[in-house]
C-alpha cells in the first residue's frame, strides 16, 4: 500500500479513448461513503481535481476501510480524466488486486487497459482487455461494444492487423447499430467503401428447384415476414435456391429472431450480407 501525492496529478487536454461515463462499483453492504459519492459527482461534473484530492485524503485516513478498493478505482478515474496515466495506472491495479466484488474488478482491469493504452503500452492494453473479455464478460456494467472496439485499437497500434481486424469485425458482427460500428469500420484495414454498409439475413429453406423456393417464400410472407427473399446458391448446373427472412442490422438482433424460428420448430441460419472484407487493391 503507497500513499500518493496530488502534487503527482496533471492537467492535461483530452485525449481519444477516455471514457465518457464514469463507472462506480459498490464493494461492501451499506452506504457508500459520502467522500466517495461526492467524488463520483465531480468527476462526472469535469471537476477531477477536487475528486482527486478528497479521494487521497479519504484513502490515507481510512487505512482498513472495507470501500477502501472502490475509493483506489475512483481515484483512478479522476487521474485519467486528468492525463495522469501513470498514477491511474497504480491506482486501478490498487482497486483490481484488493477488490472482492467481480464488478469492481472487471472495472479496475478494464480501467486499467486504458492507462496502458494511453501510456503506448498497446500489448499490455490488449492483455487487460482481454482479460476483461474472457473473465468479466457477464459483467453488465463492461461495455461489450467498446471493449471489441478498444482490443481491436490496441491490437492495431501494436501492429498485429489481422488481429485487429478480427475485433474490429466483431463490433460491426454483434453491435452493427452501436456508435462504435461506425469507428470499427473506418479502422478495419480491409474494408472497401461498398463493404462498409452491412446486415445479416435468415436462411429458412433451400431447395433445389427455384419454383419451388418461390412458392416456398410466398408462405412465409403469408405468415406476416418480412424482407422474404429468394436468393440463387452456385450458378450454374448445381444451382440452389435459398429462401431468405428478415433484414436484422446486427448479429445479435438476427440470433435472437433464430431462436424466436427454434422455438417453433424451424432451423434456420444466419447470413451476413456485404461484410465480404475483400484487401483493398
Amino acid at each position: 500500500m503507497f500513499r500518493i501525492s496530488c502534487a503527482a496529478l496533471t492537467l492535461v487536454g483530452a485525449l481519444n479513448l477516455i471514457p465518457t461515463t464514469v463507472h462506480a462499483a459498490q464493494d461492501v453492504k451499506g452506504a457508500r461513503p459520502a467522500e466517495l459519492s461526492q467524488s463520483i459527482a465531480d468527476i462526472q461534473s469535469h471537476r477531477a481535481a477536487n475528486a482527486a484530492r478528497r479521494l487521497v485524503d479519504w484513502i490515507n485516513a481510512n487505512k482498513e476501510h472495507p470501500a477502501r478498493p472502490e475509493a483506489w478505482y475512483l481515484l483512478g478515474q479522476a487521474q485519467q480524466a486528468l492525463g495522469d496515466f501513470d498514477a491511474a495506472r497504480e491506482s486501478h491495479d490498487e482497486a483490481q488486486s484488493t477488490a472482492n466484488d467481480r464488478t469492481l474488478k472487471a472495472l479496475a482491469t478494464f480501467a486499467l487497459g486504458e492507462d496502458k493504452y494511453q501510456l503506448k503500452r498497446y500489448n499490455g492494453a490488449a492483455s487487460e482487455w482481454e482479460s476483461v473479455e474472457h473473465k468479466y464478460r457477464d459483467v453488465a456494467a463492461i461495455p461489450m461494444d467498446e471493449l471489441f472496439f478498444k482490443l481491436g485499437m490496441a491490437y492495431k497500434k501494436d501492429g498485429q492487423v489481422e488481429s485487429a481486424d478480427t475485433w474490429f469485425s466483431r463490433v460491426l458482427d454483434y453491435y452493427g447499430s452501436s456508435k462504435y460500428a461506425s469507428l470499427a469500420r473506418a479502422e478495419h484495414s480491409r474494408l472497401r467503401d461498398e463493404d462498409r454498409v452491412g446486415y445479416f439475413r435468415l436462411e429458412v429453406a433451400q431447395f433445389g428447384k427455384e419454383r419451388e423456393a418461390q412458392k416456398d417464400a410466398v408462405a412465409w410472407r403469408k405468415k406476416g415476414y418480412f424482407n422474404v427473399q429468394v436468393r440463387e446458391q452456385n450458378p450454374g448446373d448445381d444451382a440452389t435456391y435459398s429462401v431468405e427472412v428478415g433484414q436484422y442490422v446486427n448479429r445479435t438482433d438476427a440470433e435472437r429472431a433464430q431462436e424466436d424460428l427454434s422455438i417453433m420448430g424451424v432451423d434456420s441460419k444466419v447470413l451476413p450480407h456485404k461484410f465480404m472484407y475483400r484487401p483493398q487493391e
